[in-house]
């Protein structure tokens, strides 16, 4: 039970990290990630023809191997990119998540974190800026 409490209270962390460092360093796929996101205006991300494909295939070769935590952590990272990205829940956490991701692609120096927001807090580089969703759009702000 305690290895579930640490994964689920750690892995968000590494994700900051890792998500810090792709910005820092100026990975060419994210950085074209974030060109794809801005030539919308965060309005429609159904109209994104990119999918994030490399974690699907990392999902299924650390599941063959039983890579184990790689398995859960990307599983669970590229479940809630996809679901910030393509999905217009009501579920407050969701709309939260969905926010302080929107933050992210229009300051790109803050929210690095995307299935949890207390990264963020904790290494100071959380914006809380209010978005305001419309109901017509996937993915949108006025």
């Amino acid at each position: 039970m305690w290895d579930y409490i640490l994964f689920f209270t750690f892995s968000p962390m590494i994700e900051w990290g890792i998500h810090y460092l792709l910005h820092k360093y100026e990975n060419k796929n994210h950085r074209n990630h974030h060109l794809d996101v801005s030539k919308i205006q965060y309005r429609d991300f159904n109209s994104i023809k990119e999918l994030e494909i490399l974690p699907p295939f990392v999902i299924v070769f650390s599941y063959y191997y039983k890579f184990w935590f790689l398995f859960l952590f990307l599983t669970r990272y590229w479940i809630a990119h996809t679901t910030i990205h393509y999905t217009n829940s009501e579920i407050k956490y969701l709309k939260e998540l969905k926010s302080h991701h929107i933050l992210h692609h229009r300051y790109k120096n803050c929210n690095f974190a995307v299935s949890g927001i207390y990264p963020d807090i904790l290494f100071g580089t959380y914006n809380h800026t209010p978005v305001i969703f419309r109901k017509n759009t996937v993915f949108g702000y006025i």
